[in-house]
């Protein structure tokens, strides 16, 4: 299983202190089983997240930074596999969207120190439902589904050292996502 993530960022200062900015993300995704003959690849968007920073306390030497973060996800990537009809041998696509769009808001900081730098972020995530293609419902034989995914408190903390051109990075993560709600998008068919 091979999945890359590439992503195009756009950012715009609109003061010295706040930006806009966009993520525009592409995957390459292969999938290959030798014992089942399994050899499936796609190439295609991701999700689509625009949003705005603004910073409110920055100090130059040592540098520290205190930032809130606001972001909107927006569905973009394939959710659709296929038909699903004539069983899973005829799904010719990897999904690579959840389907439901999602507002970040995120508070983050930054103290460097010479090579040394460290990175902090707690955020809240709300996931809006939505009608997704994923969704399977045998009982009502539908293919699509209303999800209503959980929000999510999220933290994060990246520790950082720059070796001349070479920044090592690894990013610890947290995340308590709250009950998630799954349902059909009619009462039968």
């Amino acid at each position: 299983w091979l999945y890359t993530t590439e992503r195009l960022d756009i950012r715009y200062g609109v003061t010295r202190r706040s930006e806009f900015y966009w993520r525009f993300p592409f995957h390459y995704v292969r999938l290959t089983n030798d014992k089942l003959g399994t050899d499936t690849s796609d190439f295609g968007f991701g999700d689509l997240r625009a949003g705005y920073r603004f910073e409110w306390f920055r100090r130059d030497a040592p540098l520290t930074s205190i930032v809130t973060d606001a972001e909107f996800r927006l569905p973009s990537g394939s959710e659709a596999p296929a038909s699903y009809i004539g069983g899973p041998n005829t799904v010719s696509q990897i999904v690579l969207s959840t389907g439901q769009p999602d507002l970040t808001l995120a508070l983050k900081a930054k103290q460097q120190a010479g090579p040394f730098a460290i990175t902090g972020s707690i955020g809240y995530v709300h996931r809006f439902s939505a009608v997704t293609q994923f969704v399977i419902e045998v009982e009502e034989y539908q293919f699509l589904g209303r999800f209503k995914p959980g929000d999510e408190i999220q933290a994060h903390l990246e520790p950082m050292i720059q070796l001349g051109p070479v920044a090592l990075a690894a990013d610890g993560v947290y995340g308590h996502r709250f009950l998630s709600f799954m349902g059909t998008t009619s009462s039968g068919i």
